[in-house]
């Protein structure tokens, strides 16, 4: 699920449901990364995961993940295309 998260917020999926919606419209494209062997969850279990995480925890296994994808970058990476 949270390679379905990530897609769908890189993808201006901005609430559960567009999250949700954007995972039933790339069902395939998801299924080759992770089985979803019950398809993609609905977007009140996708609120009620979310809200349960301890949100520093989470930061800090982002930022610790990504850091082991790309290393420490130095400065500001826009990714939305401002400045």
């Amino acid at each position: 699920m949270k390679f379905l998260l990530l897609c769908g917020v890189l993808s201006n999926a901005n609430d559960f449901e567009a999250i949700a919606t954007y995972g039933e419209e790339k069902i395939e494209f998801l299924r080759r990364f992770a089985p979803f062997k019950n398809g993609i969850p609905r977007h009140d279990t996708i609120s009620n995961i979310l809200c349960v995480l301890n949100s520093k925890q989470f930061q800090d296994c982002f930022f610790n993940w990504t850091t082991s994808l790309i290393g420490i970058l130095q400065g500001v990476v826009a990714i939305d295309g401002k400045a």
